[in-house]
């Protein structure tokens, strides 16, 4: 059974302080879930780097909340199947 984790690294902000360093930290607690949690871990917004077979952030690109949604039903799905 895959293990999830949904880590927010949520750097810019319409109408409050930008967080720089969200990012980063997001993508640490993320290697550290795949490598010593071993959990399927797919970051949002991002994009796969095939050559690599790794996912990485993509900063610039706002996530909105119905792409959350439609990468949130299929885990809640399975799991509730489970």
């Amino acid at each position: 059974m895959a293990r999830y984790a949904l880590v927010l690294g949520i750097a810019k902000y319409d109408n409050f302080t930008n967080l720089p360093k969200a990012v980063n930290d997001a993508e640490h607690i993320a290697q550290l879930l795949r490598e010593q949690g071993r959990f399927d871990v797919q970051p949002l917004p991002g994009k796969l780097i095939e050559s690599e077979n790794r996912w990485q952030i993509t900063p610039d690109k706002k996530l909105t909340g119905k792409e959350l949604g439609e990468e949130l039903i299929p885990i809640i799905h399975e799991d509730a199947l489970n």
